[in-house]
């Protein structure tokens, strides 16, 4: 549910940025977006069906936890990180 919520608040939010900047787009463009999104999703969730077959509801949580972790790491990461290309022109 939850899920399902995060999803629709975002794309509620670009609808809306399409909306202000008075951008159309076609109806095709809209249903190929909407058919990667629905298909995304079910990949997603028939993935996780699968896997609380296999494991544990312990092990799967702390996974989850990890997983989250190891993302958020990752961006500040990103984020943080030097510039190499800027490195490389000041030499």
């Amino acid at each position: 549910l939850i899920l399902a919520f995060a999803l629709s608040l975002d794309s509620f939010s670009v609808g809306l940025t399409y909306g202000l900047r008075k951008m159309v787009m076609p109806l095709k463009s809209i249903i190929i977006i909407a058919s990667c999104s629905a298909l995304t999703l079910l990949i997603a969730i028939s993935i996780g069906h699968g896997l609380e077959r296999i494991l544990s509801p312990r092990i799967t949580a702390s996974l989850g936890g990890f997983i989250l972790i190891a993302l958020g790491a990752w961006v500040l990461y990103q984020f943080f990180r030097p510039d190499k290309e800027k490195e490389m022109l000041k030499q």
